[in-house]
């Protein structure tokens, strides 16, 4: 066969693979809920405890931070600024203590599509979340939220990948990366009605000290952002 026909069956591989690769989906909504609605009034649990960051080593060693408190800075700071992002994409949002996640029941499996999945904790039946003795008419319940360089949400959630392929990220850093698993819920009606997979993404430049926390915060406003177009609602 020619130089020219072994590259043409190449591509045609190449196009068939391709074409056979799944297409995972990241989100999923109720059949009731509507994408593009405005969004409303919604409560939001104060991210408490209920985020990782991955090699805690390498934050305190470019920040230059004691290790034994690079967790405690980096989560004030982390939580600080994901609020208050949450609350500039999301006008209407009212903050609700991290503490009424205590009262949901256990961690249950969110299925997004055949092989993606993460585990959150969401109100039971009957249960409605007061704000201030009212009931608010949704929830934004942040399951999770992972912060660190050369991060994939394949190899966290798509448990066929993560199976397989391990810890296999490049040690030395490209890129910082924040990755937020989500559901919106109908405090009323008791139900879900979009959950989801999101992540913001910023090349990583040898930053450290003031410029890594700078960028810290902005993939963290980022991410605030990609939620709220993930959750295809309007402000």
């Amino acid at each position: 066969m020619s130089k020219k026909g072994w590259r043409a069956l190449l591509l045609g591989l190449v196009f068939v693979l391709a074409s056979c690769a799944p297409n995972l989906h990241w989100v999923k909504s109720h059949p009731t809920y509507s994408l593009g609605s405005p969004l409303g009034e919604v409560g939001v649990p104060d991210l408490g405890d209920r985020w990782i960051l991955v090699r805690g080593s390498w934050f305190a060693d470019q920040l230059k931070l004691d290790p034994s408190s690079v967790y405690d800075t980096i989560g004030l700071n982390l939580r600080e600024d994901f609020v208050a992002a949450l609350q500039n994409v999301l006008p209407s949002t009212t903050m609700i203590p991290a503490g009424v996640i205590d009262s949901f029941p256990e961690p249950e499996a969110v299925q997004l599509d055949s092989r993606i999945y993460f585990k959150g904790r969401l109100p039971a039946q009957g249960q409605t979340i007061l704000v201030d003795q009212f009931a608010v008419k949704r929830l934004l319940i942040i399951h999770e939220l992972t912060l660190g360089p050369n991060l994939s949400k394949e190899s966290l959630y798509d448990y066929e990948k993560a199976n397989v392929e391990g810890d296999s990220r490049p040690k030395k850093p490209r890129d910082l990366k924040a990755i937020a698993t989500w559901t919106l819920w109908d405090n009323r009606t008791q139900h879900p009605l979009i959950s989801g997979i999101s992540e913001s993404s910023l090349p990583y430049e040898n930053q450290k000290g003031p410029e890594l926390r700078s960028l810290i915060y902005a993939v963290t406003i980022a991410l605030a952002q990609n939620i709220q177009k993930d959750m295809g609602v309007s402000p």
